[in-house]
């Protein structure tokens, strides 16, 4: 009897507030917020509709919101680009970069004759403790050198001479501090010749334009190639007294060599797969699903369905209190 009563007394207490739709975002917000919250209401349906917000919040605006963080900040850190020799001086001084020159060449010259900022560069170079020093043989070996990534290097050449080796290394081999634009370094005219006016301002919009820039590519992936095939005769016309199988060997190394460069320069840029971000909007539309079944289900049979969840959940509660009693009766009479 007593029982009843509770119940009875239980269903005429449940008037739901006006303000249930208000209280139960601020719930979710507070929850998602401070990670603590007190209950608004107990009636079922503010329970479902906390439910469905917190998945919402949590498994979709969490989600996103961490994806842009970790896009952000684990993208990695743009190093300052050395574009002049002051700059370079202070990375060699600040950061422990090492310098190295082909030997010589006209850049071991300017820094052993020049004064101020040289002759500062060179005293540094001088004080290096490696095993090779500061000369080189050739900027290729410099860049096999950079390749390594075991210490920060800088290799001081002509930027044709990088040019041509970026093309033949790749891109991804070493970081310039720009792009490095070769033009031409000269036209010939006659001394007086009416047309340099406009001859000068053909050439202005041209490179403007771009069309310089990718005649001087085209030259040197030429070069380039024709270098490959240069030394490809050559090495066949070394070991023609060899056995094949040394000569084979040769030739598919050339080949993955060939693969690797082609793969670097024709590399292109794609954009963002979006798949890591699909079980969020998943998630956003199971939740958006399951709420229209609800409304329709309320909506088509409503008082039906609101008393029989109402003695679904008065047993409920019920059930709970006397595994309560008996979970208390069992203490008292074997701990107490």
């Amino acid at each position: 009897l007593k029982i009843t009563t509770d119940i009875i007394n239980q269903e005429q207490n449940e008037v739901m507030p006006k303000n249930l739709l208000e209280r139960c975002i601020w719930f979710t917000v507070q929850l998602f917020l401070k990670q603590s919250c007190s209950e608004p209401y107990n009636g079922y349906r503010a329970k479902f509709l906390m439910i469905v917000f917190w998945i919402s919040a949590t498994y979709v605006l969490a989600d996103v919101y961490s994806a842009q963080l970790t896009s952000q900040f684990a993208r990695p850190a743009h190093e300052q680009p050395i574009n002049n020799l002051q700059k370079l001086h202070r990375a060699i001084l600040r950061e422990g970069y090492r310098l190295y020159v082909e030997k010589d060449s006209s850049s071991l010259e300017m820094l052993q004759n020049g004064t101020e900022i040289f002759r500062n560069l060179y005293a540094l170079m001088k004080k290096q403790t490696d095993y090779e020093g500061y000369l080189i043989d050739s900027v290729e070996s410099g860049i096999k050198l950079i390749a390594d990534g075991l210490e920060n290097k800088v290799v001081m050449g002509g930027r044709e001479t990088l040019y041509f080796n970026m093309k033949q290394f790749g891109f991804k081999t070493f970081q310039l501090s720009q792009k490095l634009y070769t033009r031409y370094s000269a036209v010939a005219v006659q001394l007086g010749c009416p047309f340099l006016d406009s001859l000068n301002e053909v050439l202005i919009r041209l490179f403007e334009g771009g069309i310089l820039e990718k005649m001087t590519n085209a030259e040197y992936e030429a070069l380039s190639r024709l270098v490959d095939v240069n030394g490809l005769t050559n090495k066949f016309e070394q070991q023609d007294g060899v056995n094949s199988n040394a000569a084979a060997a040769t030739t598919d190394n050339n080949k993955e060599n060939k693969k690797f460069k082609n793969q670097s320069s024709d590399y292109i840029i794609q954009p963002i797969n979006l798949r890591m971000l699909q079980g969020a909007f998943i998630a956003l539309g199971f939740g958006w699903g399951l709420a229209v079944g609800i409304f329709l289900l309320e909506f088509f049979f409503g008082n039906q369905y609101f008393s029989v969840f109402k003695r679904l959940n008065g047993c409920f509660q019920q059930l709970c209190r006397r595994l309560k009693l008996t979970c208390q009766n069992y203490w008292k009479r074997y701990f107490s």
